[in-house]
């Protein structure tokens, strides 16, 4: 099929979108440097029963994406294998009722989670291989730094 003259683009009109497409796949830190940026786009489907859930847990994320964004990198520092989450991941629907079901028995019962002290413990291991590895001021270990002196009850800025 031939396209009208009209619709044709010249060869440096070409080069110019294939150059702010491939900028278009990059962010810009604020030293300059660039680093790859991939957005991946699901649809997640929730059962209503968990909804209330989610809604207590996501007050302190901007989106029910960045809630889940958050649960990785979460993953990532403390636990790479989740055997409960993954065998509820590939559980078929009646299943994955029956588990919703039993959490949701659990938070009647009294379970608001896992307790501060384990949290406290896995924070505390990481900080001290991310002494090792990353320097000060660095993003990731001036969080850990920050949640660590929280959770002692002190200021981490003095």
């Amino acid at each position: 099929m031939k396209l009208p003259e009209r619709a044709k683009i010249s060869q440096e009109q070409t080069i110019i979108w294939r150059q702010l497409a491939a900028q278009s796949l990059y962010k810009i830190d604020q030293a300059g440097q660039k680093f790859l940026m991939k957005t991946i786009r699901h649809t997640v489907n929730v059962p209503s029963e968990m909804e209330p859930l989610l809604n207590e847990r996501i007050q302190d994320v901007r989106s029910l994406s960045g809630y889940f964004v958050s649960i990785g990198f979460t993953d990532m520092l403390y636990l790479p294998k989740r055997p409960i989450a993954k065998a509820f991941a590939n559980a078929n629907w009646q299943q994955q009722q029956q588990a919703i079901k039993n959490i949701l028995t659990l938070r009647k019962r009294g379970w608001n989670g896992v307790n501060l002290q384990l949290h406290f413990d896995a924070v505390t291991q990481v900080g001290k291989v991310a002494v090792k590895c990353l320097e000060r001021g660095d993003w990731l270990l001036d969080h850990i730094t920050e949640e660590l002196a929280f959770m002692r009850g002190t200021d981490c800025h003095r």
